[in-house]
């Protein structure tokens, strides 16, 4: 049980010490209730550095920008540190600044909503790619604040960058190489399978060699 005491000293006309009175709360709930609150962000914290994702707004009529401490740690910052707009664009990669910083005067303007993937460059230095995510709060017609999502998905492109190199060198291999390929087949219902071998030239077509029962 939690409870909160308020007490006072009563004196007399003489500044002796007659009594004291105050009261005696109960504030178990309220306790209950701030420790779920705490729970809950520990929770939303650490799933947020498993998944790499955090949260941002920005209060278009003061131009406050607040970050989640996912945030902060994608970007490389010290949590205690205040930015503003500019000095976040500033930390996307010099290419992708004019198009996070259009896509943010959109939805000030307009409350139009983006889903975008953009190099970042964090304060340590290091080049990153990030999913910007974000939708404006509209009243009486206009934008009240802008939020969304921020996730760092670099594994992500990198491994889809691999991809890519991997698909270009055998593609590369299969144009301009001989290759020996072997498919297995059946005639019909009532025959053997078979191995049809053939081969592959720079610029022509795949060539039967030979046909093998099994």
């Amino acid at each position: 049980m939690w409870v909160s005491e308020n007490a006072r000293a009563v004196l007399d006309e003489t500044g002796t010490l007659l009594y004291y009175e105050g009261q005696i709360e109960d504030i178990t709930e309220r306790k209950q209730a701030e420790q779920a609150l705490a729970q809950s962000h520990d929770l939303l914290n650490l799933t947020g550095q498993i998944a790499r994702v955090g949260g941002w707004e920005l209060d278009v009529e003061t131009q406050t920008l607040t970050w989640t401490e996912e945030v902060y740690r994608i970007h490389e910052v010290d949590p205690a540190t205040r930015l503003n707009v500019a000095e976040a664009i500033n930390f996307y990669a010099p290419e992708a600044r004019p198009v996070i910083s259009a896509a943010v005067q959109a939805a000030i303007n307009s409350g139009t909503a983006w889903d975008l993937e953009l190099p970042l460059i964090t304060a340590q230095g290091r080049r990153i790619w990030v999913r910007a995510q974000g939708q404006a709060e509209r009243r009486d017609g206009r934008t009240v604040r802008v939020f969304g999502a921020f996730q760092d998905i670099t594994e992500r492109k990198q491994a889809e960058e691999r991809l890519a190199q991997d698909h270009t060198l055998l593609r590369t291999l299969i144009d301009n190489y001989p290759i020996i390929f072997i498919s297995r087949t059946r005639r019909d219902a009532r025959s053997f399978p078979t191995l049809q071998i053939g081969r592959r030239r720079a610029g022509r077509p795949w060539k039967m060699c030979s046909e093998i029962g099994l």
